[in-house]
Order: structure tokens, then sequence, then C-alpha cells
């Protein structure tokens, strides 16, 4: 028997390939004569970086920035002849701050700008972004502020724009054209995890915003500074894109790219399934496992086991959810796409699926084995 184990990243619990060679390793306490092959995978968020660095020979490089609460952080990118690949997880992510200080009112995504810049200044006239996982729902006022826009509040310019500074923008100005300029003549292509517009009640207010510490009341107020920060973006430049599909990915950086920066919105989790050439994988496997931290209803909207789940059954292969915990098995089994799904966790326990790492892949490899007693 021939297993593929395709599984994204538990988030702030297992990196996809400890979750992989977990799964790998409960199965080979059944049969250590299973060919179980391990494909690190991603889909804009966590760890899509490293995806692509498994099947690309990117150099990795580092660049002092600021990261998602102003602090001076060593971002990562990989550059790849005159492409550029970047992760804003590593540069605004909800795992670069504790707990206690998640709030998207005070984080910014001006270092995902310093990171461009610096990525243009070497000469990379592709560049990929990887949005997912951030902490930020500033709809990318940090990231053009710091590539020469300016935002204001009458006429005090506002330094450091974050979320909180939506509420007040009602004048904007491009003061310096230079990096703009660049970017338009660049291929930038956003590797989003979601399809969700900007605003409304599927709009990255409202949906995400409480995964990064904001409560409902909080949401609501920013779903409505996003819009009123939208209409003006709107006049400014006579085209609406806040209806477009990734306009709400990473807390509205997908919105500011391709308003500002001509960016293209594409799946991340199938930009990972062609670098990492899976279909030929999926073709050879008799039983495909996927999975990652948390599946819920957001699962098909972008998300890597959908997105290998999708392509497996296009093959007429069996597929198998293993998740950290599964919000909705009714949503899980309405996509048509998984086998049956298992989670680490009970669903009434959902609020700690952020487990100690140990656990984690110890759960993980337990819970694999006791599948395949069944199967094998």
């Amino acid at each position: 028997m021939r297993v593929l184990v395709a599984m994204d990243s538990f988030k702030e619990s297992m990196t996809s390939y400890e979750a992989g060679m977990a799964v790998k390793k409960g199965i080979e306490m059944v049969n250590p004569c299973v060919d179980v092959i391990v494909k690190c995978m991603a889909d804009g968020g966590e760890g899509t970086l490293s995806a692509i660095g498994s099947s690309v020979d990117i150099c990795i490089e580092k660049e002092l920035v600021k990261g998602p609460l102003l602090e001076e952080i060593y971002a990562e990118y990989g550059i790849y002849g005159d492409a550029a690949f970047i992760e804003i997880a590593k540069i605004c992510g909800i795992e670069l701050i504790e707990k206690a200080k998640r709030n998207p009112l005070n984080t910014t995504s001006y270092g995902v700008g310093q990171v461009i810049k610096k990525v243009l200044d070497k000469g990379c006239r592709k560049i990929y972004i990887g949005l997912g996982s951030s902490a930020t729902n500033d709809c990318g006022i940090g990231m053009l502020s710091a590539l020469g826009v300016g935002f204001y509040e009458n006429n005090s310019k506002i330094q450091y724009p974050a979320g909180k500074d939506l509420e007040k923008i009602n004048k904007i100005i491009i003061e310096n054209e230079k990096y703009l300029n660049m970017i338009n003549n660049c291929d930038i292509t956003t590797l989003s995890d979601v399809d969700n517009p900007l605003t409304g009640v599927n709009g990255c207010s409202l949906v995400f915003a409480p995964q990064k510490g904001a409560d409902n009341k909080m949401a609501c107020a920013m779903d409505n500074w996003i819009k009123s920060y939208s209409e003006k973006v709107t006049e400014f430049l006579k085209y609406d894109f806040t209806c477009e599909p990734g306009a709400g990915a990473a807390g509205g950086l997908g919105f500011a790219l391709m308003a500002f920066c001509n960016g293209k919105v594409s799946s991340g989790a199938k930009a990972i399934i062609e670098l990492e050439k899976l279909e030929e994988d999926i073709k050879n496997a008799d039983i495909v496992i996927v999975g990652e931290g948390c599946m819920d209803g957001q699962t098909k909207h972008g998300k890597t086991p959908y997105a290998v789940a999708t392509l497996a059954k296009k093959h007429g292969k069996k597929v198998i959810a293993i998740a950290g915990v599964i919000k909705s098995y009714d949503e899980i089994r309405k996509s048509g796409c998984f086998d049956a799904s298992f989670s680490i966790l009970s669903e009434i326990l959902e609020k700690n699926v952020y487990l100690e790492k140990s656990y984690s892949i110890k759960s993980l490899e337990n819970l694999s084995r006791e599948l395949f007693m069944l199967i094998l």
C-alpha cells in the first residue's frame, strides 16, 4: 500500500513536516512496510516559505523590519533569480505576538512594505506574497505607508498606521511614487488561503478579526471603519475592489495589493500543489491523508485540505482528513471530498486547540496508528 500524507501545519502546535511525520510514524507502528510519502504543504499562511523551499532552491535572506507591534524583528524571505517569495506570517503573523497582547487595533502590516522595498531594490520583478496567519486587520495601510502612501487625519499625517487608524483617515496622498511605480512594472501574485471579500458578513473583520483578539463590538466597528476607508480608496482610484475574491485576505492586505500594487490573487494551496507536483504523487497513492489544525466551514474556501482532497477525488482516491479539531462534521461531509474525518480533540475543547507541541505530535501519532489498525 502507498499512502500520501499532505498535511498543512497545525497553527502554533506543529509544522507541516512535523504533522506529516507524526502520521507516518503512526502508520509505520502498525506496518513498517507501508510506503508513506510525506509532502510539506501550505496555502499562503504559516509554512508557505518552507513548502516552497522544499520544491524550489530558494535562497533564504533576512531583513530587519517592524513587526506587527512595531518591534524590530528579522523577517525571512526567499529569492530565486528575479523572483521573491514573501510570507507575511514571518513579518506580521499571529504567532509573533503572545496571546495576551493580540489586538487587531494595535497591529500593523508596515513591515510587509519594508520587505517589498528590499526585494525591489534587489532587482526582483516577480513577487509572490503568501497571505495568511496575519495578526493584522489594518487593510494594508501599514504596508502602503512604508511604500510611500500618506494617510492623514485632517492635515496630520498618521505615522506607522495600524488597525485603529482606519477610523481616522480622511485623506490619502501618494507622497513617494518610486516604489509604487516599480511595483506596477512587476508581476505581483498573492497566494491566498481564503476567498473572502473585504467587508460584510464574510469580510475580514467579522470573520477573522475575532481570531486575532477582537471581541464582537470591535469586529463590527472595524468592519464599519474599513467600509468607510474603502469608499475613500474607491473614490481615489476610480475602481472598487472591495468585493473581489481574496480582498479580505490577511486583514485586507489582499485589497491593498490589488488596489495599489496591481496584485493578482491566486489560490495559495493550488500554487503549492503545482510546485510540489503533487498530482503525480496522488495518482500513485492508494490513500491520501490531509489535515490542519482546525477544519470548519472555511475549509472549502481556499484551505489546503480541501484543495488536495478535490484533486485526489478527481483521480478516484480515498481521502482521510485528520485535524486538531473539527468544528462541524456536517460542513466537512457536505464538501463531498472526504471519505472520513477525525480530530485529535473534541469539538468541545476547540479553544484549547493550540496544544503543547509534544502532546500534539504524540496524539497525532496515536490517532494515525489506531486508524490504520482498521485499514491494514
